[in-house]
């Protein structure tokens, strides 16, 4: 796949994720749905937190740190991406069970940045073991 082609593709689908966010946030009722309600609110703003860090994480790395080649860094940027959305709605959930206060925040943030160092030593280790081709 080519560059603009993810990159306008990532967009259409933030720009879409958006708007069903929207859309659940204006015409849903909780009254109504009750549960499925709060899911379509979550999974709606989730799917928006990812493509838009996806976009501009790989934007922070691309242009302006200007990394190459471009194709190694969507999966990093794709990890992270998916770490921050993780923060993010489960931040949001804590703090609609009222449990989120700071030592809970510091505690998830601290889980977070757990999972990303072993997600980033687990790559280098699967990256060390791999034998060179003949």
């Amino acid at each position: 796949m080519k560059e603009r082609l993810f990159i306008a593709l990532v967009a259409l689908l933030s720009t879409a994720s958006l708007i069903f966010w929207l859309l659940v946030l204006f015409f849903v009722s909780p009254q109504e749905l009750g549960f499925l309600s709060v899911f379509l609110f979550f999974a709606s703003l989730g799917a928006f937190f990812f493509t838009s860090s996806l976009l501009g994480l790989y934007y922070i790395r691309i242009r302006l740190l200007k990394l190459t080649p471009s194709f190694r860094h969507i999966g990093i940027s794709f990890r992270e991406s998916t770490v921050i959305t993780l923060f993010g709605i489960a931040a949001l959930v804590i703090s609609h069970f009222s449990f989120l206060n700071p030592l809970n925040f510091f505690l998830l943030f601290f889980l977070c940045a757990l999972m990303d160092i072993f997600f980033i030593i687990t790559y280098d280790r699967k990256r060390r073991t791999k034998t060179p081709q003949s």
